[in-house]
């Protein structure tokens, strides 16, 4: 999916690509007549999850929004048919497409980076390289690209690790380079939590990679050691310091009555969605109607951080919260199962590289609502099901 990391406005160029692949399947599966039934646990939960949104159209007072959410989340139910239709790759064709994905990553960051210096040389400000200055160049949120960032360096690192040795010297410089590039946008992104995860599953990695040479004060020690450097990385960046700051509420510098700042305001953002849920628990307040009830309860309540800005609405921030609201517990448990079988389904067939994925996308939905923006949603349904079927462990062997 070369394409996902594009997303400049007013281009839709994923939607585009969808549609066509949805069209090509349709006409080769009416003229070869060859669909091959499948009936997988976690294709049926997530279709289940995509009928609940269309159920919830039903009682939503906000309609033409619910519709829009119903056109955007059919990726959930494409997705899964057409590579389910497709024939069974090879090793070789699934690392072509891994790699086609860390490639167009590559290609948008020196994007970013570069249409940042473009600005910086007409006004002359760091913050332009950082943040959401820096992912807006290809009208992303920084959290979503953070994300695909850090999905790619877990890529190179399960995927071509193993391999490196056996590369040229340009390849292993190219290997290197990569994943400087692509650690050093995690940093300038400045995404808390994508950063803290990244930094975890490194060290979990070398843990494990450290923990093969049996040697557990060794592996003790340069864990450590590596751990103090990275964290030492991290507060090199001033976006980042600041970001932090605020999150520890470094010497009580942040605070509704002082400085604004993004935890303060998540707390106001996570009450106002509790309160909503307390109102209908059972089937939510309906599809499209998430936002405007939001909306209502932070005038309600007086919440001036989260309405001061006329062109900036804050959804749940939080994606279990978001689909509790719009669809109420019943949504909140087949998006649960749905999860909970994807683990099971990825140890159960040791799919090292789908449980990297799962992992990261659970992590991401804490802070925010992953499935209510493009980026998130086609991101989750392709990999879903592309990690699903294609195996690098077991691809020679059908997964069910």
């Amino acid at each position: 999916m070369c394409s996902m990391p594009f997303n400049i406005d007013p281009f839709n160029i994923s939607g585009f690509i969808i549609i066509l692949l949805g069209a090509n399947t349709l006409i080769l599966l009416s003229i070869t007549r060859n669909f091959k039934p499948f009936y997988n646990i976690l294709f049926l939960l997530f279709a289940l999850f995509y009928v609940a949104h269309f159920i919830g159209v039903l009682y939503s007072t906000n309609v033409l929004e619910a519709q829009f959410i119903i056109e955007r989340k059919l990726s959930l139910i494409a997705f899964p048919v057409i590579l389910f239709s497709a024939p069974k790759l090879a090793s070789k064709q699934i690392r072509v497409i891994l790699l086609s994905f860390i490639v167009s990553c590559l290609i948008v960051s020196a994007v970013c980076l570069v249409m940042a210096a473009i600005k910086y040389r007409s006004a002359p400000d760091l913050n332009l390289f950082a943040y959401h200055e820096l992912s807006k160049n290809v009208g992303m949120h920084a959290a979503y690209l953070s994300l695909y960032m850090c999905f790619c360096i877990g890529i190179l690192l399960y995927v071509y690790y193993q391999e490196v040795k056996t590369f040229s010297v340009i390849k292993k410089a190219l290997y290197a380079i990569a994943l400087i590039i692509l650690f050093a946008m995690v940093m300038l992104l400045s995404s808390r939590l994508q950063i803290l995860m990244l930094i975890v599953g490194i060290l979990i990695y070398l843990i494990y990679r450290l923990g093969l040479n049996k040697n557990i004060y060794k592996t003790i020690f340069g864990v450590i050691v590596i751990g103090i450097l990275l964290f030492g990385l991290i507060l090199a960046f001033p976006k980042n310091r600041e970001r932090f700051k605020e999150a520890i509420n470094y010497d009580q510098q942040y605070g509704l009555s002082k400085k604004w700042g993004e935890k303060q305001m998540r707390y106001l953002i996570w009450s106002s969605c509790l309160e909503l849920i307390c109102e209908k628990p059972l089937i939510g307040w309906g599809t499209g109607n998430t936002q405007d009830e939001l909306e209502k309860v932070y005038k309600r309540n007086e919440y001036i951080s989260l309405t001061y800005f006329d062109n900036t609405r804050f959804n749940a921030h939080d994606q279990f919260l978001e689909t509790t609201i719009a669809l109420g517990l019943v949504g909140l448990f087949i998006l649960l199962a749905g999860i909970i079988s994807a683990i099971r389904v990825a140890l159960r067939n040791k799919n090292y590289l789908y449980i990297i994925f799962i992992s990261a996308f659970i992590i991401s939905c804490i802070t925010e609502s992953m499935l209510e923006r493009q980026n998130g949603l086609v991101f989750f349904a392709f990999f879903n099901s592309f990690l699903l079927l294609n195996n690098l462990n077991k691809n020679e062997k059908e997964i069910k």
